[in-house]
């Protein structure tokens, strides 16, 4: 039985990280540092909207509003994985309970099991593919776009160097808020309940 609270635990875990991840309005899901001669600006990307540091003044916006349609659609889609892990978990910690007090669903608990465990992998490793080129797309036809658009070509985490006509010397550093190491966390314990539903018999 022990094996069965163990998993129980994990699935709790599971749910209070996508809790947080979801309904805590300050986690920062991706942020840029712009460096740019005259003015440097902090760019946070929450799951509902940006955040613009520059200049002593916080701005916020919607994320049409700031022109980034492509980043928008990552967020959204981040924002349905995350909450269909945080039902799936729901479940599969119902499930398990119903085992602890005398039910015999093993079959269900290995499927809702691996099915929690690809579901909280795959939100930490959507935005790590998803946010860089959705990034590009933006800079270059976003606010940004002064005929040939910005030439930003980043990854998800290191900085980028862009000489610009129109803007001079431009490095952006560019990296994970809290909310994707909530979301690396939630893989992990996603992997240990594959490992441990796994091996039930």
């Amino acid at each position: 039985m022990s094996d069965y609270e163990s998993l129980q635990k994990l699935a709790y875990g599971l749910i209070v990280i996508m809790l947080i991840f979801n309904f805590l309005g300050s986690t920062v899901v991706y942020e840029e540092e712009i460096d740019m001669v005259e003015d440097p600006a902090d760019v946070m990307f929450y799951l509902d909207e940006i955040e613009l540091k520059a200049g002593g003044d916080k701005l916020s916006y919607s994320y049409s509003e700031f022109g980034f349609s492509e980043m928008e659609e990552v967020m959204t889609n981040l924002g349905y994985l995350t909450l269909l892990t945080l039902l799936a978990s729901a479940f599969f910690a119902w499930k398990i309970k119903e085992v602890i007090e005398g039910s015999d669903d093993l079959e269900i608990i290995q499927k809702a099991g691996y099915a929690v465990s690809i579901l909280a992998i795959l939100s930490a490793l959507y935005p790590v593919y998803a946010i860089p080129n959705a990034l590009e797309d933006d800079w270059k036809s976003g606010p940004f776009d002064e005929g040939d658009g910005f030439d930003y070509d980043g990854g998800f985490m290191g900085d980028q160097k862009i000489d610009d006509p129109d803007w001079g010397e431009v490095e952006i550093d560019s990296g994970p808020g809290t909310g994707w190491y909530l979301l690396v966390l939630g893989g992990i314990l996603g992997f240990v309940i594959y490992t441990r539903v796994n091996n039930l018999d």
